[in-house]
């Protein structure tokens, strides 16, 4: 099957065009505001995370990207191959600003939550992602921001949202029963490095579903509730738009 052209290329002496969904282009002079989230045809991320025995749901993760980085992807794609693909997966990784929005499908025990994340942080730094130094703090620290969940395990409509800003990541635990666990926001490039690059560090359990979503023919193909990636970032960040719901 073809694989669909996503950007329009540059011409010598005319402004930067890309092609919208329905049909409109958009110029350097036009750009998506920067402050949106989720707009565009690159604005949206979504993969979905199966045990691959069972081939049973345990989570979906949503990313909406800031329009400057939208933008970027734009840019890049259409290339083909693995070149494509690993910058797209680097300009994602950089996004300034981003609201990362992750639901469980199926109870998982605190152990398998915190083996996940740590297979994911050592991809990140054996692809220079992420420092091993944060790695080694985080595998500290986190046992004891995730205490809650010793007794109590993640249960199945749990969420938990990433609200990037430029220098900071606020991270928010909120049970299926409304209540919420965590609310922290942390500082520093290695935090936010340590969450991004979990997800697009090759070898990464999310990184290729991602990058499927905006560069497989099937991109931008409605959800099980009729959304796109557009609509769906919209009714994500009217819950968290702020980092909690």
């Amino acid at each position: 099957m073809r694989r669909r052209t996503r950007a329009l290329p540059c011409l010598r002496g005319l402004a930067l065009v890309l092609a919208l969904p329905n049909g409109l282009l958009l110029a350097q002079s036009d750009r998506l505001p920067g402050d949106a989230l989720g707009r565009g045809p690159f604005g949206h991320m979504q993969a979905l995370l199966e045990r691959t025995l069972f081939k049973v749901d345990v989570l979906t993760l949503d990313l909406c990207l800031d329009a400057p980085t939208s933008e970027a992807l734009a840019r890049a794609a259409g290339r083909g191959g693995e070149p494509e693909r690993t910058e797209i997966a680097h300009l994602a990784f950089q996004a300034d600003r981003a609201l990362a929005v992750i639901r469980f499908h199926r109870d998982v025990s605190m152990d398998q939550f915190l083996d996940g994340i740590g297979d994911d942080h050592q991809k990140a730094v054996e692809a220079g992602l992420l420092a091993d130094s944060t790695r080694r703090a985080l595998d500290r620290d986190l046992p004891t921001w995730y205490a809650f969940l010793e007794e109590r395990g993640v249960k199945k409509g749990d969420r938990i949202a990433y609200r990037f800003e430029p220098g900071s990541v606020r991270a928010t635990y909120v049970g299926v029963d409304g209540r919420t666990y965590l609310d922290r926001t942390s500082r520093g490039a290695q935090r936010r490095a340590s969450i991004l690059g979990a997800y697009f560090a090759p070898g990464a359990s999310l990184r290729e579903r991602l990058l499927d979503s905006v560069l497989a023919d099937d991109a931008g193909r409605e959800d099980e509730e009729g959304r796109g990636g557009e609509a769906r970032c919209m009714t994500l960040l009217g819950e968290w738009g702020d980092g909690r719901p």
